[in-house]
């Protein structure tokens, strides 16, 4: 990737078990270097990446993906200008150059910290330039821990939207799970891959925004905002069969709470629904791809949720909104 020819350092924008994300100012792409756990791949990273881009030929997904560059290896030439624009202690690694998703702007953040912050560390949090980097993760499986000690930090990168801040901010929770249930039901059913460790994050978009690509705004703010799918390196393979099922629903419990479930501790009522708003979605989108035969793969995949659930959540228990058990 061409970069310009002035002083602008890397700076770092995230890190992950598979490696680091690297930007410079002002510019449309990321650099994300393999030197996270061994294991982990970014050839992998790219190869499902493309995969998942590859089998929306319509442009029908609901949510973005990032465009996917080339990867270069430790000795390519581009590191001769790449490395003196990194801190001193970096060394040229192999590195997968992709669309760069954008920040969320100063306007939210400043909602997100005044909402959700603890005052005594509002200031510190302002400051921080690793809070300029922010995303906003999609928990709808997942509400927040009541009661308890208030943080001692509060970090904004990936920062982890749970459900009821979702409903809170006036988000229509309900039409982005509608499209988490489409883009499940394509990604299993289309592109034939289990999904494993991806993650889902609101952020502005891009350009071009397709007719499918739903926006969200926050209440009181100007900024439109899509969903982003991202970080495909622990992505498999998935065979349409049973077994593939299998692998699909252990992904899905190892994966953060981006879809609703059927049943967690602490859930309400509330959630009982959304799990089953989400379950007709991805049977009415999973009936638009299959046959009626392999449609019994997706009924499947549904049942194997329900029952993990169950078995994970023996003795759990359910709430109403009052909190009454």
């Amino acid at each position: 990737m061409e970069i310009q020819q002035n002083n602008t350092k890397f700076r770092c924008i995230g890190s992950g078990c598979c490696g680091s994300v690297w930007a410079l100012k002002n510019t449309p792409w990321v650099v994300k270097c393999e030197d996270g756990n061994q294991g982990r791949s970014i050839l992998n990273d790219q190869v499902m990446h493309r995969k998942v881009l590859a089998s929306d030929t319509t442009s029908s997904l609901p949510v973005r993906i990032p465009k996917s560059f080339r990867i270069i290896g430790a000795d390519h030439d581009c590191w001769r200008d790449y490395l003196p624009r990194f801190p001193p202690d970096r060394t040229a690694c192999k590195a997968y150059f992709q669309e760069r998703i954008p920040a969320v702007p100063l306007e939210i953040r400043e909602l997100l910290i005044a909402q959700y912050c603890p005052e005594a560390i509002q200031a510190t949090t302002r400051a921080s330039d690793v809070n300029q980097d922010c995303l906003m993760r999609l928990y709808t499986g997942k509400r927040r821990r009541e009661g308890g000690a208030p943080p001692s930090f509060f970090n904004l990168r990936n920062y982890g939207l749970h459900i009821e801040q979702m409903q809170h901010l006036g988000l229509d929770a309900r039409a982005i799970i509608k499209a988490l249930a489409h883009t499940l039901a394509h990604c299993y059913w289309r592109a034939h891959v289990d999904l494993n460790d991806v993650e889902f994050v609101l952020a502005p978009p891009t350009e071009p925004l397709h007719n499918s690509t739903p926006t969200f705004r926050i209440s009181g703010t100007e900024q439109d905002l899509v969903i982003w799918m991202l970080d495909y390196d622990c992505v498999r393979d998935m065979p349409m069969t049973c077994e593939g099922v299998q692998q699909a629903v252990k992904a899905f419990y190892q994966n953060d709470a981006y879809f609703p479930r059927p049943h967690f501790f602490g859930h309400i009522k509330q959630d009982v629904d959304l799990w089953t708003m989400f379950k007709a979605e991805f049977l009415r989108a999973s009936s638009e791809i299959l046959n009626k035969q392999d449609f019994e793969l997706a009924e499947l995949w549904v049942e194997m949720v329900e029952d993990e659930g169950r078995r994970r959540n023996v003795g759990c228990w359910c709430r109403d909104e009052l909190g009454e058990t």
